[in-house]
């Protein structure tokens, strides 16, 4: 799969003329802990909140714009800025990079493709991604920390009836799965085991065990009415 160049964070300037405005957006930390662009206005910030999202006032607030439209906005070097095409732009000039957390640079494939030349993301360190490419199509990238889960992706792609080619059955996933060396049946990720010892709780009285605290507690209490005057 090819993929373009990652733009630059600081373009040459063109001569445009910039509009002030009401209905500013900035950005948030959602209830998932991504980050999304999002209103300010009073009330929409105050709802936004309200279902457990995070205002990030020093990224900077800004008019959204439209897709395609003349920027309506500048950014931190007093450039031309749309942010309906370009939402990152101010963030990542305002050193956000690490706000952003691991599971969405993946789902947003940065790792691979960075959404901006200059930026990079320390949560990167020292983590091992896997990525696999759908053999059947361009559009589909999977990528987690964990093989399991991104195996997992793949094979609800491959099985998601989107076309013909996207009907795979339990033999062609272990076919590909014999040819690329891709567990795509193993569901459990942990290594806690299966069987655990149940936690006794000893009567200090007389060393009997019991599984839970509340037998003991009764146990207990008949040791003290058997307890001569």
């Amino acid at each position: 799969m090819t993929m373009m160049e990652a733009p630059t964070l600081f373009p040459e300037p063109v001569d445009v003329e910039i509009h002030g405005g009401r209905g500013l957006h900035g950005y948030y930390r959602n209830i998932k802990g991504w980050i999304v662009v999002q209103p300010t206005t009073p009330a929409n910030k105050e709802g936004t909140i309200f279902k457990g999202g995070i205002f990030l006032p020093h990224y900077g607030e800004f008019k959204n714009g439209t897709a395609g439209g003349k920027p309506m906005e500048s950014d931190d070097r007093g450039m031309p800025w749309n942010p309906a095409e370009e939402p990152w732009r101010l963030i990542f000039q305002r050193r956000g990079a690490e706000a952003f957390p691991l599971e969405q640079i993946l789902a947003y494939h940065w790792h691979i493709r960075p959404p901006y030349r200059e930026v990079e993301f320390p949560q990167l360190e020292g983590v091992d991604v896997t990525d696999y490419f759908c053999p059947e199509c361009e559009k589909g990238i999977f990528s987690h920390a964990e093989p399991l889960e991104a195996a997992d992706q793949l094979k609800i792609h491959l099985t998601s009836g989107i076309d013909r080619r996207h009907e795979y059955r339990t033999e062609d996933l272990t076919a590909l799965g014999d040819r690329e060396g891709i567990d795509f049946f193993s569901r459990s990720i942990s290594r806690r085991p299966v069987r655990r010892e149940v936690l006794q709780h000893t009567c200090p009285e007389c060393g009997q065990s019991f599984s839970k605290a509340i037998a003991l507690a009764g146990h207990r209490r008949s040791h003290k009415v058997a307890a001569p005057a």
